[in-house]
């Protein structure tokens, strides 16, 4: 099957493309999954493929950290049902996320193609925690993005800095499809890593750490070497 990404034409506010489940071959289950997603939403057949097209890295995530499952109203999980698995799908120039629920039926909750993507983190939900004030009083940190959850963290090839690329990183609804924080840094980023307390942003020679509640600078560790080899 083919591994070019879907061209769709759109003007204005579209349905999102839905791929129904395929029998499965005895190919791997990560080619069959991007296999079957290119071939059903592909508008236009193509005899040369453009290389901006051309599905570079995947990678299948689980939504299972992520507090709020739904993508929509449509995403509403009851009872014992599994979360949805999210399949990552990198090009030359972007990257989408599918979400595969448990009846197989592949739903695209986004399309970013706006350079190369480096980086991409899904974020997990963070955790609701208490803590005392100066008057003995328990404030709780409160989620201020919690109705754009679930959000992804990426970084691409869009913005340079200093005449090098991949120094911005974006958070991404993919409930929204929007986003909704920037932050460029003067050095390339390297690597995203998150849990339900913290974003880690790291560099070559720095690691800056960002709370996950509020996506703020929390704090920086700068006496960092380059590993030999």
């Amino acid at each position: 099957m083919s591994a070019d990404s879907p061209r769709r034409q759109s003007r204005g506010i579209t349905a999102p493309a839905v791929v129904p489940p395929q029998v499965v071959s005895d190919r791997s289950i990560l080619d069959s999954a991007f296999g079957f997603i290119s071939d059903v939403t592909l508008v236009t057949h193509q005899s040369h493929t453009e290389p901006k097209d051309t599905i570079i890295w995947a990678r299948f995530e689980t939504a299972a950290d992520i507090s709020d499952p739904c993508f929509g109203v449509d995403w509403e999980i009851e009872g014992n049902v599994a979360p949805p698995l999210l399949l990552l799908l990198g090009y030359g120039l972007g990257v989408q996320v599918w979400a595969i629920p448990a009846n197989g039926e592949a739903v695209e909750v986004l399309s970013w193609r706006h350079g190369v993507v480096s980086t991409l983190r899904i974020l997990p939900t963070p955790t609701q925690t208490r803590s005392a004030n100066e008057h003995g009083r328990a404030d709780e940190k409160i989620d201020i993005y919690a109705d754009k959850r679930p959000i992804i963290a990426l970084v691409d090839s869009s913005t340079a800095c200093t005449q090098m690329q991949f120094c911005t990183m974006n958070f991404v609804s993919l409930k929204t499809g929007k986003q909704i924080k920037t932050i460029k840094f003067k050095n390339p980023v390297l690597d995203i890593l998150a849990n339900r307390s913290s974003v880690v942003v790291v560099f070559h020679e720095r690691i800056a750490v960002f709370d996950a509640s509020t996506l703020e600078d929390r704090l920086s560790i700068t006496t960092c070497y380059p590993s030999p080899g």
